[in-house]
């Protein structure tokens, strides 16, 4: 477990600006193991707060309680520390459903509404500054990118928008379901979920194009198939043509990337051997210091804007799509390009 903490630790900083395949295996084996809603944990209650404020409009009274509500959660998960899996495991759950009971009591029904629907789509592993976890783009963002990558005509791109509809109301409401479920009556539904969703998106692509769309998932990475993972230069790229940077500005951006990307694979070797109030300083070393590199990159006002870019993307999108390589494995969690298969699970010891 502490491996895995560490993991997603590093993620959490540094995920946006270069995810490695290792990362996105650890973070979606993460998400594998609690499908139910959690905020990442190496943020601290400030950040929470803050990153829910700017999502969900909150008042000073909602601050303040969901603050006090995140407090009590960080030390009873420190509480966990030196208990075997199987234990852990159980109180998570626990600690987890009470602070999810006590959120829909602190937020309007509305903001509730919003707050699950944005954590299925991708608080999970992200933070609100430079460094966020999964990308998490609107539905329509979602389907103009499967529609360009398959040229689909406007009637399957209606469709494929129906569809994605569905299927992401399905999980969200099985979601929120799950909390009382047991581990295998959990695991049992969401592939229920995950084969009728594949079959429902071979229906409407057809065979040839659902290939395609396997294909094309691959080549993206795991999690939310085309829009998860990019190459420095198809991020600089995409960036590029929203903010119309300049030849100059998205070679600089692309080796931006590239550096992060090299720096991220050093630093987690480096945390590996220190203590949590090491790691924090260091991952937010790390995001003061890209922040820096990409505001002088862009200059203040395009800075301005690729923030509002970012925003208008989701929550954890404050700086980007996350990269790692045209080299995404299959069997992960949408690895294959199917809605969410799974590899199988190797040994029964700690991962």
């Amino acid at each position: 477990m502490k491996k895995i903490s560490l993991i997603i630790a590093v993620i959490t900083a540094c995920g946006a600006f270069a995810v490695t395949d290792l990362q996105a295996q650890q973070a979606n084996r993460q998400q594998r193991r609690a499908p139910q809603m959690v905020m990442p944990s190496a943020m601290s209650s400030e950040q929470r707060v803050k990153m829910l404020t700017d999502s969900l409009k909150l008042t000073e009274e909602q601050q303040t309680k969901l603050k006090a509500v995140f407090d009590e959660q960080a030390a009873a998960m420190r509480e966990l520390n030196g208990k075997d899996r199987t234990e852990r495991a159980e109180a998570m759950q626990k600690i987890r459903t009470e602070q999810d009971a006590k959120i829909k009591e602190i937020l309007t029904e509305d903001q509730y509404k919003t707050y699950t629907t944005n954590m299925t789509r991708g608080f999970r592993g992200g933070q609100g500054g430079p460094g966020q976890g999964p990308q998490a783009m609107t539905l329509d963002q979602r389907v103009d990118r499967i529609a360009r990558a398959l040229e689909l005509n406007d009637d399957m791109k209606a469709k494929l928008k129906t569809c994605l509809e569905e299927n992401e109301k399905a999980t969200t409401e099985l979601r929120q379901k799950s909390q009382s479920m047991s581990q295998t009556e959990r695991r049992e539904a969401m592939q229920k979920l995950r084969t009728e969703q594949e079959a429902k998106l071979k229906e409407v692509l057809g065979e040839d194009l659902y290939k395609k769309y396997q294909e094309q998932s691959r080549n993206f990475g795991p999690g939310n198939n085309f829009q998860q993972r990019m190459t420095p230069a198809q991020q600089a790229e995409d960036i590029a043509k929203k903010l119309e940077l300049t030849d100059d500005q998205k070679t600089k951006l692309t080796a931006f990337y590239e550096e992060q990307q090299k720096s991220m694979q050093e630093m987690f070797t480096k945390m590996q051997g220190l203590t949590n109030d090491e790691r924090r300083e260091a991952m937010q070393k790390n995001r003061t210091e890209s922040e820096a590199k990409l505001k002088e990159i862009l200059g203040e006002d395009l800075y301005k804007k690729y923030q509002e870019e970012m925003r208008s993307r989701g929550p954890g999108m404050m700086n980007g799509p996350r990269m790692g390589g045209n080299n995404g494995r299959p069997g992960q969690r949408g690895g294959n390009g199917n809605p969410g298969n799974r590899p199988q699970r190797r040994g029964g010891g700690n991962q």
